[in-house]
């Protein structure tokens, strides 16, 4: 047999029989036998991360796993399975932070598995299905760290009403023939395409779907919110991606300037409340809905999914790092003082976060604005302004989180330290994220 037959096999194997398989045993240790959970759980995360090498060896194939299901790898699949590594292991490791009781480490489990297994999905039907059962998965584990009902209001309602016209409108696509991912759609089917465009714009949380973001962000753990940035929120960037490059003639115009539009709204506003925001866990959700923005713009050029895959890894990667970083705290305020390396990381993460140099994200956002300005001056314009709104809030909290004011009250005497395996795993974390461009170009084959 061939390597790429191995791999094939190899992916095949994991995907329907082994990782399901270790996490069904994983529910039914959890919260009984403690030491047995832990080796299963260490047995999932090595099984996951043979998905790397695998998916390496079969990049840019398409082939067929057991019950139907098409699956194609590429740079994307990839860089949602490289997160889905680092936040099981940050999962895992900030799990003394959750309230005893639940079944916080399966659904953490599923919500990687799922995420996964999604970005390499290439019919559209399964891919909605699996995404719904993303939703659930991702409702479950929020409500595995938090009971409060505003959740259940903001975030399961309106991922399932949306879920609904999502799968209307896949079927409606297999009825009319187009049943894979990369099918041509034209103006014909524009009604699928409408119910298929407004379910991804809510449940990736752009303006103005954007109402349960925050809302989630303030009231669950920080480290699940980061999960939430970085792998379940951008699953409808990538189900954008799928549909712009399905799309052709007008109706491929037209999706391409709503996604313009919207885009440049959440970045300029969600860039403008930041100031706003009195908590630090509300300004990394408006980050989050500021990068969701730029990354929308981003499909509305002709990109390779090379660029959008760089993107997510390296905010992902970023913002869970930032968020893990302060789990605990309300304000950063005295946390260099009390907590150097905690502040440190934050830090770090911030300018891993906002784009600034060498970070990768500042030499994509400098190509989108020069797209941007070169398609319309107005939407340059809004650009450059979210840009310097957001950089200037966040060399604000830098200094904030770098030089305390002595004045300030202490926040975050008491809180205890991450300890040095998560300390090197956040610092893996941000090195990938600095690194993410040439780590792509290195799977894809470019260097």
């Amino acid at each position: 047999m061939s390597m790429t037959s191995i791999a094939e096999l190899l992916i095949g194997l994991l995907y329907v029989y082994v990782l399901p398989a270790l996490i069904v045993l994983t529910a039914i240790t959890e919260n009984k036998y403690r030491n047995t959970t832990k080796a299963l759980y260490a047995a999932y995360v090595v099984a996951y991360s043979l998905l790397l090498p695998a998916q390496y060896l079969v990049y840019n194939k398409v082939f067929n796993l057991s019950g139907g299901i098409r699956v194609g790898v590429d740079s994307l699949s990839f860089a949602f399975t490289l997160s889905g590594l680092f936040i099981v292991l940050y999962l895992w490791n900030t799990k003394h932070t959750v309230p005893p009781g639940g079944k916080y480490l399966v659904f953490a489990l599923l919500t990687t598995y799922l995420a996964s297994l999604i970005s390499l999905t290439r019919s559209w039907l399964v891919f909605i299905i699996l995404w719904e059962a993303l939703s659930y998965m991702a409702y479950m584990l929020i409500t595995s760290t938090t009971r409060k009902r505003i959740i259940t209001y903001s975030y399961y309602g309106t991922m399932h009403l949306t879920g609904l016209l999502m799968i209307l409108g896949a079927a409606l696509l297999a009825e009319n023939g187009v049943w894979n991912i990369g099918s041509k759609i034209d103006m014909s089917l524009a009604l699928p395409v409408i119910l298929l465009a407004t379910g991804m714009l809510a449940k990736t949380g752009l303006i103005p779907f954007h109402y349960w973001v925050q809302t989630i962000y303030d009231n669950v753990e920080p480290v699940v919110a980061g999960a939430f940035s970085a792998l379940i929120d951008p699953v409808g960037i990538l189900g954008l991606f799928r549909l712009a490059s399905s799309l052709t003639g007008s109706l491929h115009y037209y999706y391409v300037w709503t996604l313009i539009i919207l885009g440049s709204i959440s970045a300029i506003i969600a860039s403008i409340w930041m100031w706003g925001s009195e908590r630090i866990t509300s300004f990394l959700a408006w980050s989050t809905i500021y990068n969701i923005g730029w990354m929308t713009l981003l499909l509305a050029f002709p990109i390779p999914s090379i660029v959008l895959a760089t993107y997510i890894l390296a905010h992902g990667l970023a913002k869970v790092t930032g968020f893990t970083s302060i789990s605990g705290i309300t304000s950063i305020e005295h946390l260099r003082t009390d907590l150097p390396g905690r502040a440190a990381v934050f830090a770090a993460s911030l300018l891993g976060i906002e784009a600034i140099p060498p970070f990768t994200l500042f030499f994509i956002r400098l190509y989108v604005l020069t797209a941007s300005i070169s398609l319309s001056p107005v939407t340059g314009f809004l650009i450059v302004s979210s840009w310097i709104i957001a950089g200037t809030y966040m060399f604000k909290l830098l200094l904030k989180t770098l030089f305390p004011s002595e004045k300030t009250a202490s926040t975050s005497t008491g809180l205890d330290d991450l300890g040095g395996p998560m300390y090197i795993l956040m610092g893996i974390a941000l090195i990938v994220s600095l690194l993410s461009l040439p780590i792509i170009l290195f799977i894809g084959g470019a260097l």
